[in-house]
């Protein structure tokens, strides 16, 4: 696989047969063999007779939890749909699909992944392994959740099915288990049905943390619920927020909404776009300030707080960045799940 089709960030390395591996922080690079099998059987068999290794999806995992010691397992070959039933929503998919595959393909068919993380981009193995959790956390737990079973490579090349009544401790160890148990090869999910690609979003105003609390308690019952914090804020705005509340829109949100609004709509790429290597002097408390406080202005001139309510394609709320923030720094703001 050349380096520049690996996900995260690869350089050359003075190790023969070796590369440069780092994850989405950048930090740090790693020497290691890179291995990308093409089917499961040929996963299963770099497995055999190798230590330190550690498989590796969509390269998201900000630090080296995605690289072995000595060799690291691309999962980027392992993408084909296996299966789906819309009788009970069962999609059985390779340890390499993303959810942004899964969304292209069964959004428009009136189903979605019930729990979806702050960005689209990384695998189900990946999602699986690290036990990722979306902004409905509070409610519906983390991805395990939504995991029926799974085929797992153990450390000798033996390949085992593991669900909540088959191999369960296995099941359950894997489970944000961060590939410590053996490599996930595939994995058989649960998918939501919905009525339309939209939700009924709901934004308030939190003077400070206090407010942001209270209105994020106050929301427990809402299946979404974030809120933006302006970490930067002093005084009594000190933890000034935007708290966000959401709810799957119906067909009858939709007319309400909109009628014109189509049920699925085209995803639609956004033509604003954010280098990988964002240049480090343009984040400083200047320029984060401004930017906090434009948000903030900006809210309180749509009158946010007086609770209304907006749709937004739902694709669109996963495709942030994988804090899962919509801003451009963390030092300047940050999202916290109710």
């Amino acid at each position: 696989m050349p380096a520049a089709a690996l996900p995260g960030r690869a350089t050359a390395s003075s190790n023969p047969g070796a590369i440069g591996l780092s994850g989405w922080g950048n930090y740090p690079r790693v020497s290691t063999e890179l291995l990308a099998p093409r089917t499961p059987a040929g996963a299963r068999e770099h497995l055999i007779g190798r230590s330190g290794v550690v498989a590796r999806g969509a390269g998201r995992a900000y630090g080296d939890a995605a690289i072995g010691t000595h060799s690291t397992i691309s999962t980027r070959c392992l993408n084909r749909m296996r299966s789906f039933d819309a009788a009970t929503g069962q999609l059985t998919v390779e340890a390499g699909v993303t959810i942004a595959d899964i969304l292209a393909a069964f959004e428009p068919r009136g189903f979605f992944l019930k729990v979806v993380p702050g960005t689209k981009f990384v695998t189900v193995g990946g999602a699986i392994a690290a036990d990722v959790h979306g902004k409905n956390h509070h409610r519906d737990g983390g991805f395990g959740t939504i995991v029926e079973s799974f085929r797992l490579a153990l450390p000798g090349g033996e390949i085992v099915s593991c669900s909540r009544s088959e191999n369960a401790a296995l099941f359950m160890a894997t489970l944000g288990g961060m590939g410590l148990t053996g490599m996930i090869l595939e994995a058989t999910l649960r998918l939501l049905p919905i009525e339309t690609a939209w939700l009924r979003q709901d934004t308030r105003v939190a003077g400070n943390l206090e407010a942001a609390i209270d209105q994020l308690e106050g929301g427990a019952s809402a299946t979404y619920s974030v809120a933006w914090i302006d970490c930067l804020a002093r005084g009594a705005a000190l933890g000034r927020s935007l708290v966000y509340l959401a709810e799957h829109a119906t067909r009858r949100d939709q007319e309400l909404l909109g009628p014109e609004l189509a049920p699925f709509p085209s995803p639609r790429m956004s033509r604003l776009s954010v280098p990988e290597l964002f240049p480090g002097w343009l984040l400083n408390r200047v320029s984060m300030r401004a930017s906090t406080s434009c948000t903030s202005a900006a809210a309180l001139r749509s009158k946010a707080g007086s609770g209304s309510c907006i749709g937004i394609p739902i694709s669109s709320r996963s495709t942030r960045s994988p804090t899962g923030t919509g801003s451009t720094a963390a030092a300047a703001s940050c999202s916290i799940n109710a």
